[in-house]
C-alpha cells in the first residue's frame, strides 16, 4: 500500500520497536502467570525493596499491583502493601515493563502527596534506552531486574540492571 508507514527499528529495519516492545510485554505477562516465575521475580523485587531501605512496595499499574503483593508475601513480614494514608519513610514502586515511566511517575506523585520521603522503583524488564531516560526524566532511582528481555543467563537468572 503506498505511503503506509511502516514500524522501523533504529537501524532503519522494518522490525518496529513497537513490536519489540509489545513482544517483551506478552513475554513479562506470561512469566507472571506461571506461579514459580512469579515467585521468583516477587524475591528479586522483595531483595531490591532491601536494598532501597523501603519497608512497603506499590503497585504502579495493575500487572504491578500482583507483583507487590507478591513481593510483599515474599519478603516473609519485611515488606507490606503501601495504601493510601499509609505511614512509611520508604516504597518501592513496582511494575511489569517500563516503557515510558508514565506509570511510575503518577505513582511517585501519589506517594509524595502523602508524605513518603524515600520513593524508588524496580521493574521486570527494561530496554537499557527506556531505563536510561525514565531515570534522566524522573531523576528517580529505578531497577530493572531484566535489561536484555528474553536473554537468560545460564542459570536462568534475570540480568540486572540499578542506578545508585
Amino acid at each position: 500500500m503506498a505511503g503506509r508507514l511502516e514500524p522501523q527499528d533504529e537501524d532503519g529495519s522494518g522490525g518496529g520497536g513497537i513490536h519489540a516492545l509489545m513482544a517483551m510485554g506478552e513475554s513479562v505477562r506470561a512469566r507472571l502467570s506461571d506461579g514459580a516465575d512469579l515467585a521468583a521475580i516477587a524475591i528479586q523485587i522483595a531483595e531490591v525493596a532491601r536494598g532501597r531501605g523501603a519497608e512497603a512496595v506499590f503497585g504502579a499499574s495493575t500487572d504491578g499491583d500482583r507483583l507487590a503483593g507478591a513481593a510483599a508475601l515474599a519478603s516473609s513480614g519485611g515488606l507490606r502493601l503501601w495504601r493510601e494514608g499509609d505511614q512509611a519513610s520508604g516504597v518501592l514502586i513496582v511494575d511489569s515493563v517500563l516503557v515510558s515511566g508514565v506509570h511510575i511517575a503518577r505513582a511517585r506523585t501519589s506517594l509524595r502527596a502523602f508524605g513518603v520521603a524515600t520513593v524508588s522503583a524496580a521493574v521486570v524488564a527494561a530496554t537499557e534506552e527506556a531505563l536510561g531516560q525514565a531515570r534522566a526524566e524522573l531523576r528517580l532511582s529505578i531497577d530493572a531486574l531484566d535489561t536484555q528481555p528474553g536473554a537468560k543467563t545460564p542459570s536462568g537468572a534475570a540480568n540486572v540492571g540499578a542506578e545508585g
